[in-house]
C-alpha cells in the first residue's frame, strides 16, 4: 500500500510539474535566419516596390494557456534592402528614415487579441525617428509547436500592418511616393 501511494505521489509530482512546464509561460528569440521583415509602398500610382530590413531582433513571452503575452522588436533602418543602391541610401536621409540620428526603430506590443484559440491581433507602439504611433497588426497565421526538427519549441507567425509615412516624419517626395506603407512580418521565434 505504501508501494502505491509513493507511486501515486511520485506520478503527481511528474504529472504536475510537465503540465506546469506545458502550461506556463515561455520565452522566445526571434530567429533573424528564418525570419523576414518586408514592407511596400506605391511609387508614381505603380505597382507595390517591395523591400525588406536584414537586421533585426526580437523577444515574444507568450503564455498559450492563458491567452497572453507580449512582442518585442528592434530593426535597424541602416539595414533597408530594397535592391536598388541609390534607393538604400536615399532611405536614409532625414527627410526619411534619418538613419543618423535616428538608426534604430522600436515595436513594443500593448495588447493581443484573440478569437476563440486563435491570435488574430497585436497592438502595439511603434517608434521611428523618435515619433511614436499606435500600430495594429493583423495576424494572418500563428502556429505554436512543441518541438521542431531542431529540438526547440517554436512560434510561426505572419501579420501585417499598414502605417503612414508622414506619421512618422518621412513624408518626403510625396505625393509620388506613396505615403501608406505595409509592413509584413513572417517570424519564426524559437525558446529553448
Amino acid at each position: 500500500m505504501q508501494r502505491l501511494a509513493l507511486t501515486l505521489l511520485c506520478l503527481t509530482i511528474f504529472l504536475g510539474a510537465s503540465f506546469q512546464v506545458l502550461c506556463s509561460s515561455r520565452d522566445y528569440e526571434v530567429s533573424k535566419e528564418r525570419s523576414k521583415l518586408n514592407f511596400s509602398f506605391a511609387v508614381l500610382g505603380m505597382p507595390l516596390i517591395e523591400a525588406t530590413f536584414n537586421d533585426f531582433k526580437g523577444t515574444i513571452v507568450f503564455d498559450s494557456a492563458e491567452k497572453t503575452g507580449n512582442a518585442q522588436f528592434s530593426i535597424d533602418l541602416r539595414s533597408v534592402e530594397t535592391g536598388i543602391t541609390a534607393v538604400n541610401e536615399r532611405m536614409q536621409e532625414p527627410e526619411l528614415l534619418f538613419t543618423e540620428s535616428f538608426p534604430i526603430a522600436d515595436f513594443k506590443s500593448s495588447s493581443l487579441q484573440f478569437e476563440q484559440e486563435r491570435l488574430v491581433k497585436i497592438e502595439g507602439d511603434l517608434t521611428i525617428k523618435g515619433t511614436t504611433r499606435n500600430v495594429e497588426f493583423k495576424v494572418q497565421s500563428f502556429t505554436t509547436t512543441s518541438l521542431d526538427d531542431t529540438g526547440l519549441r517554436t512560434i510561426s507567425a505572419v501579420a501585417t500592418a499598414v502605417i503612414l509615412r508622414s506619421d512618422f516624419g518621412a513624408g518626403k517626395y510625396a505625393p509620388f511616393v506613396g505615403n501608406q506603407v505595409r509592413i509584413q512580418i513572417n517570424l519564426v521565434a524559437v525558446s529553448p
